[in-house]
């Protein structure tokens, strides 16, 4: 009996440790982690890239899901401040500036959103595109706002810059869900060897540009999974790894949302087309983050030979799209 009893203790005491360690591990993913901001500098190393663009910086800044009541202001003057001290070449915003589903909102154009982006600048200008989320507030009233904060809206369209005595263009893509992406409308006015920054927020529209194209583009959209394993990565993709999606009724694709699986953090190959996914900073519907803090990304761009250290690359797991 006084074994039994030692042994059922020992089992007690157990289960208190591990209850104690997982209430921890859930204050840290709530409390802690999500307000950690990380700034992470990377060296993309691109092999169409001209000699004369190299060392060019980009800010990226995606998925804030803060207007028009941010959760954690502390956070945005974080970002903020960090774009400020690294006095990138140009500013990408990749989308989902809102938070919630209180649906559309005519009554005005989001003041708080104006105030807030015209602290960013940049010598060659801040440009954007919008993500999903813009459709539960209206998409042209975020843009507008935007547009007073001096932001250059890309839907669908491009602008070419110079940095150093040379041309580059930037151009951007609709979302999936508040408008009709359109690649060879987006880049109609650039030669197809010129090379070209994308802006897209939703990863998977590398999928719309053609392989033989010079472009990098940049993403948001996945929050890097926000819950991270060891080892494995988004903790999502280790569970389906292996899945085969069936598609929607009536469809082709992959039921929505099931692609930004394939895509981790940081810098992706199909074929010669390169994606970068930056995790962004707020969450969806819960803002809990584990190995995946918030982040502002300052990428330099590299011509081939020229990175220190090069961002390694990831293929994208392209077996799980049926199209």
């Amino acid at each position: 009996m006084k074994k039994n009893g030692k042994t059922a203790a020992a089992l007690t005491g157990a289960g208190a440790v591990m209850a104690a360690a997982l209430l921890l591990l859930l204050l840290w993913m709530v409390l802690v982690e999500p307000e950690r901001l990380r700034i992470r500098s990377a060296e993309v190393e691109l092999a169409g890239m001209p000699p004369e663009l190299d060392g060019l910086r980009v800010a990226l800044l995606s998925d804030f899901h803060a207007f028009p009541d941010p959760p954690s202001p502390e956070l945005l003057d974080q970002a903020a401040a960090a774009i400020t001290a690294a006095r990138p070449d140009l500013i990408c915003l990749l989308g989902d500036y809102v938070r919630g589903r209180r649906g559309r909102d005519d009554t005005g154009s989001f003041p708080e959103i104006t105030a807030y982006f015209r602290r960013f600048t940049a010598p060659l200008g801040v440009y954007a595109v919008s993500g999903n989320h813009e459709m539960w507030h209206g998409t042209d009233l975020v843009e507008s706002a935007l547009s007073l904060a001096g932001v250059v809206l890309l839907a669908n369209r491009s602008c070419r810059l110079n940095w150093r005595g040379q041309d580059f263009h930037v151009a951007g893509l609709a979302d999936f869900e508040t408008g009709a992406p359109d690649f060879s409308r987006a880049v109609e006015e650039i030669p197809e060897t010129a090379f070209t920054l994308v802006l897209a927020h939703n990863p998977r529209l590398i999928l719309e540009v053609p392989p033989e194209r010079n472009v990098l583009m940049v993403s948001g959209h996945t929050h890097g999974g926000q819950v991270r394993l060891p080892y494995f990565g988004d903790f999502r993709a280790a569970l389906f790894r292996n899945r085969q999606w069936e598609p929607e009724e009536g469809g082709d694709d992959p039921p929505g949302g099931r692609l930004r699986l394939l895509f981790e953090i940081g810098l992706h190959r199909l074929e010669q087309r390169r994606v970068y996914v930056t995790s962004g900073l707020g969450g969806d519907r819960l803002r809990l983050r584990l190995l995946c803090p918030p982040e502002v990304v300052v990428l330099t761009l590299r011509s081939p030979g020229r990175a220190v250290r090069p961002e390694p690359l990831h293929d994208i797991r392209i077996m799980e799209i049926k199209r």
